[in-house]
């Protein structure tokens, strides 16, 4: 584990720097972190004492179902259809890349601009807008 106070600045995602600004508002000073391909861990002691574990963009209370809902597009886009909640018209792109051409000519045949993302990119990586070709 390393101090998460101590990795420099430029190697932190957007979230992990903002949390840990938050965090050391709030004097927090115990926190470790254990980073792999997939996830940051962090193993914090509040000011209060209190041991927890969380990661920079989930709270240590959020549930694993929420956490996948959260980092998956396409399923927090049919959860909020079934709530009711407005988006913009959502295709998923098939596996075979050779069929892409026919769908985004349709939907650009309906819209003037698009916008295509990954299913779990984050932090608008790999996100293009207004395409129009």
């Amino acid at each position: 584990m390393e101090d998460f106070f101590a990795i420099p600045e430029e190697v932190l995602r957007y979230t992990a720097r903002a949390l840990r600004k938050e965090l050391k508002a709030r004097g927090w000073t115990d926190v470790k972190t254990v980073r792999s391909r997939m996830a940051m861990l962090l193993f914090a002691t509040r000011p209060d004492g209190k041991k927890i574990r969380f990661s920079p963009c989930t709270p240590y209370a959020t549930t694993k179902f929420a956490t996948v809902i959260a980092d998956d597009k396409v399923a927090t886009y049919f959860l909020l259809k079934e709530a009711g909640v407005k988006q913009p018209e959502t295709v998923w792109l098939a596996e075979d890349k050779t069929k892409w051409r026919d769908e985004l000519a349709e939907l650009l045949a309906k819209h003037k601009r698009i916008v295509v993302k990954p299913v779990d990119g984050a932090h608008g990586r790999k996100v293009a807008v207004n395409l129009e070709s």
